[in-house]
Parts: C-alpha cells; structure tokens; sequence
C-alpha cells in the first residue's frame, strides 16, 4: 500500500471493546485483534505510529445547530448518506453522562448547554461510554498520533469519493464494504472469519480496516481534513475528521 515503515492502525468500538486493525505499512501485513479498552490500543506492543479511530474527539462547550464544523461538513459530502453522520455530545452533555445520567438526563445536559436548545440523539447517547473513554485519554499531544474518522467518509474516498448508498449491515452493503477493503489489501476472509475478536460484528471489522486505510493516509500525509482548518475545543483538541 505504502512504501512508510511502520505500523498504523484503525480502530471501530464494538459491544465488549474495541476492534483494532493493524498494518505494517512497509510490508502490506495486517492483523486483526480486539482490545477491551481504549488504554490497551494505547500500549500495544506495535507502537502505531498513527491509529485513526472512529469516535468524536473534541467537544463542543456549547451545543450548536447540525454539531461541530466537521459533523456538518461530513454530512454535507455524504449528500442523501449524510443521515449515518450523528451531532457529537456537548461537554455538559458528556458531564452528565459520567455522573451517571440516563438518555433523557444526558440529552437534557446538551440542550440546556446553549440557547439553541439542542438534544442529544439515541445513536450518539449509545456509544457515550467509548466517547467518554477516548475522551480521558486525550491531549493535544496524543492527537499526533490518534485521528478522528467516520467510516463512511473514508469509504467514500476510497470508493471514487462516491458515497456508499447501501447501509452497512445489510447483506449487500457487508459485500460492498468488504469487496472495498479486500481491494485495499485486507484479507476480508480471514477477518470476517469466526471466532472473531471479542465477538465483534462483520461491520465493525469492516469499519476498522477502513479506518487502518485511512490511518495509512495519515501516515504517508496523504489525507485531508475536514474541515480544512479544523477549530480546536476549549480543552485544544483539533476537531477534524479525517479522509
């Protein structure tokens, strides 16, 4: 895929952990495993240089209308796909969660966070819990190595920046994804293969490998961002999504 040296890596959450793709990208060798936390992607004994990771990294203080810069501006080239693409939580939001709030607690937080008076989605509320442990972890510093992505976004690019229109866990969108990544350089059969890593779905793996693709990009600075002067938040995280 790349001539770089070193390892790289795309991570997916998944119910019991997190799926982690890794790419050696001198060589083109991948692997496949699975991480109970996002502290062990941190330490693994690869040291990837870049992991490219599918959640929000950098909130909102205040909630805003269509989320961040990059939320909108990803939903926005994903055209009538745009829909896979969720406003991330606010701060007071992610707060709130911590302290043990429930959906309507939590979505309460966000709305009450600016005049816009704007919720928190179901979607986004259900992977509170993976936002709020990269979120612990984060620094401006650690953003040298962990990039935000949106699957679907890197699918796009790698599919002639056309949209994916099938949904990701019907059959014929598996295939599409899957014929996608094994074109990359994946070995889709081996990595949708059962035991899988901590029981994890097909599209979960998918969207890691996608996002080891991406991280390859990275690497190599061949990627762009989105947007393409990214704002930092209050802490001063970039919030961009990468492509």
């Amino acid at each position: 895929m790349t001539l770089t040296q070193g390892w790289v890596a795309g991570v997916d959450g998944c119910r019991a952990g997190w799926v982690v793709v890794l790419l050696e990208t001198s060589t083109g060798a991948s692997r496949l495993l699975g991480c109970t936390t996002f502290s062990e992607v941190l330490a693994l004994p690869e040291q990837p240089k870049v992991i490219a990771v599918d959640v929000p990294i950098g909130l909102l203080d205040r909630g805003e209308p269509g989320g961040r810069a990059c939320d909108r501006e990803a939903r926005a080239i994903l055209g009538r796909q745009g829909v896979r693409v969720f406003s991330s939580p606010t701060v007071p939001a992610l707060e709130a969660y911590i302290l043990g709030g429930d959906h309507v607690t939590v979505s309460d937080a966000n709305r009450a966070s600016s005049g816009a008076g704007i919720g928190l989605s179901r979607q986004a509320f259900c992977i509170m819990n993976k936002i709020s442990e990269v979120d612990a972890e984060m620094t401006p510093q650690l953003q040298e190595v962990v990039y935000e992505i949106h699957p679907e976004v890197s699918f796009r690019r790698a599919n002639e920046e056309s949209p994916l229109a099938e949904p990701k866990r019907g059959a014929s969108g598996r295939a599409r994804r899957a014929a996608i990544v094994e074109e990359l350089g994946f070995p889709t059969d081996r990595f949708l293969s059962r035991p899988r890593p901590l029981d994890s779905k097909p599209d979960d793996i998918l969207d890691a490998a996608i996002a080891c693709w991406t991280a390859s990009l990275i690497q190599n600075q061949s990627a762009s961002s989105i947007p393409k002067s990214p704002p930092l938040s209050s802490r001063g995280l970039t919030m961009a999504i990468w492509h």
